[in-house]
């Protein structure tokens, strides 16, 4: 059992049964498996595979624990990129992860497509705006 896989037996366990609390919002089990299905298939038609790395540029949030969970379902390897690094760092990190997408928020002090690196990683999408 993976964490997408005992994501929906919670789910089907407690699907209105609160899954996260971030101030003031509540996300239902069902909510947060309907919509990390909705995103490890997104992924999956972007080209991601299992054992694909994902490289996710997104504060912590609702929608990072999303995105997490969508990676598991499809057996993908999430690789959280922290949103302090500088250009040579988060380079570094896909580089080395052998990232094959990137995704990253919508806001633009948090991804801002000028300063994020291109290093030589097949396939690097930069998403924008919430997904799901």
């Amino acid at each position: 059992m993976n964490l997408g896989n005992s994501l929906s037996a919670s789910a089907a366990r407690n699907p209105r049964k609160t899954a996260i609390a971030l101030e003031n919002k509540r996300i239902p089990y069902e909510e947060l498996e309907h919509s990390s299905a909705s995103l490890a298939r997104w992924l999956v038609r972007q080209g991601c595979k299992p054992g694909d790395r994902v490289a996710i540029h997104w504060p912590n949030s609702i929608e990072m624990v999303k995105l997490l969970f969508a990676c598991s379902k499809e057996g993908m390897i999430a690789v959280p990129v922290n949103v302090r690094l500088k250009a040579l760092e988060v380079t570094y990190l896909l580089t080395h992860s052998k990232a094959a997408i990137l995704l990253c928020a919508s806001r633009p002090d948090r991804c801002d497509k000028r300063r994020l690196p291109r290093p030589r990683v097949p396939a690097i999408a930069i998403l924008l705006g919430e997904p799901g």
